[in-house]
């Protein structure tokens, strides 16, 4: 009987928060896991955060578990102790980040026994490209988005490094066709491809009793509800949101904006919607969002830069209709009738006439949809082959 291959996921995130690349890794991992056909071993690089650290970024302190059981899928931790040095170096002068480069030098030997390595992103393509090097094993990187479209133009040592794992990898993935084209402008090579997120199974539209009683349990059973999901934070352009909705608001008497997510800028956009209907929810599982988005009319994302953002495929799949901004690969998820052109002259005020049109419109003709290349199992027909291919 033939022994079973080894398939080794890498990652980097944190696995109590629980949002888009996270929940990209998990939902690709799961489907090697049902596949039955390989063992897999899911390795996620985390950061823990001295006292003054957490207090300059505003992060919560992290208990630093061994292993973790997220949806019926084992994550084994690598944790890293992010210093006040490298947040210096790193965040504010755009420069290297010495003892986490330091760090990832050494753990390519949890993958020495791989026989073939998937990782997600640049600290984990890092490693997998030293795992190569050192064990000659083959491995893919998918690319989610700032470390392509972020990342390289803001320090040339995160460029060059980068470059070097984009050509080292067997497989390149890109979450969108503009993040894929985006690469270009760093290395040509024929090691590329686009495999778009997919979407968990919970993320569907519920029947119209279910949607109207989770309404009423809401208290929005007489309002339009508009609602953003994701991290408060700058590239997301979070600041604008309270201004969009105020022009909307002024046009649609009956809408509210629901807020989920956190991050730094949570305080300042607190501060321009006191006297607007706006609920901020902070961070809620995503077990919950499907709820949540099945009482939402639309969803709005007015982002400076994007991948694939995963909530655009989710809010879809639960009924809504969706705004954002023509930057990444959203005009791929949700069409170009849909989007707005960003940076532009008035883009607040385009962006709140585009939210009023898809809010006013009834034509069926102009209703969103997803196809069926955003789901796991299209996903994972491609990485099957793929593999194949080397083990």
């Amino acid at each position: 009987m033939n022994k079973r291959k080894k398939i080794f996921v890498i990652g980097c995130g944190n696995p109590y928060d629980r949002k888009g690349l996270f929940n990209a890794m998990l939902g690709r991992t799961r489907m090697l896991l049902n596949s039955d056909e390989y063992n897999v071993e899911f390795y996620l690089i985390g950061d823990y955060e001295p006292w003054l650290v957490r207090k300059l970024r505003g992060t919560p302190k992290r208990e630093r578990i061994e292993s973790i059981i997220v949806d019926g899928v084992r994550i084994k931790m690598l944790w890293f102790k992010y210093s006040i040095l490298d947040y210096i170096c790193h965040i504010k002068l755009h420069g290297r980040a010495y003892f986490k480069e330091h760090f990832l030098k050494k753990q390519h030997i949890h993958l020495k026994d791989a026989d073939f390595i998937i990782a997600h992103s640049q600290d984990a393509g890092y490693v997998a490209m030293n795992a190569k090097k050192q064990y000659g094993i083959p491995f893919s990187v998918t690319w989610h988005g700032s470390d392509i479209h972020t990342a390289p133009w803001n320090s040339y040592s995160e460029r060059k490094k980068i470059t070097e794992i984009i050509k080292s990898a067997d497989i390149n993935y890109f979450v969108s066709n503009a993040l894929c084209k985006l690469s270009d402008e760093l290395v040509r090579t024929n090691n590329k491809k686009v495999l778009h997120n997919g979407c968990d199974r919970r993320f569907i539209k519920y029947n119209d009793s279910e949607r109207q009683r989770l309404r009423d349990e809401f208290h929005v059973s007489d309002k339009i509800v508009l609602s953003f999901a994701g991290n408060l934070i700058d590239i997301k352009n979070v600041l604008l949101l309270p201004q969009i909705f105020e022009i909307v608001h002024k046009h649609i008497a009956n809408t509210v904006l629901w807020v989920f997510g956190s991050g730094k800028l949570k305080h300042q956009m607190e501060e321009s919607s006191k006297k607007l209907p706006v609920v901020f929810w902070g961070d809620k599982s995503p077990d919950k969002m499907p709820d949540f988005l099945n009482c939402t009319n639309l969803l709005l994302l007015p982002s400076k830069k994007e991948g694939l953002p995963l909530v655009l495929v989710e809010a879809l799949n639960c009924g809504c209709k969706v705004v954002g901004s023509n930057v990444g690969g959203i005009k791929e998820v949700i069409g170009e009738k849909n989007v707005v052109d960003y940076p532009s002259d008035n883009f607040v005020e385009n962006f709140a006439v585009k939210v009023v049109e898809r809010l006013r419109t009834s034509n069926p003709i102009d209703e969103q949809s997803i196809n069926d290349e955003f789901s796991w199992e299209h996903a994972y027909s491609i990485e099957y082959s793929d593999i194949k291919k080397f083990i």
